[in-house]
């Protein structure tokens, strides 16, 4: 009688040890999964800002040939317009 008692206490020893470690990893695995969520929004928050700045760029580098066309319709130049 006194073998299965103790075989039974070191059962549920395992058994309470193998159910603490898996709510550990569990929670573990959420708290990484809500820091991975975080950082990949930062990623497209900045891939947002990165598309946005490479518009005004090349809408920056396509300026002058827009003041070219302009100036080609009769339109004044904007040194003109200042004064």
């Amino acid at each position: 009688m006194n073998n299965t008692r103790a075989f039974f206490l070191v059962l549920m020893f395992l058994l309470g040890a193998s159910a603490f470690t898996k709510a550990k990893l569990v929670f573990e695995y959420k708290r990484q999964f809500l820091y991975l969520a975080q950082i990949q929004n930062k990623i497209d928050e900045l891939q947002n800002e990165n598309t946005k700045l490479n518009l005004e760029l090349s809408l920056l580098k396509s300026y002058p040939y827009v003041l070219q066309s302009a100036a080609s319709l009769g339109m004044k130049r904007i040194e003109q317009i200042n004064e």
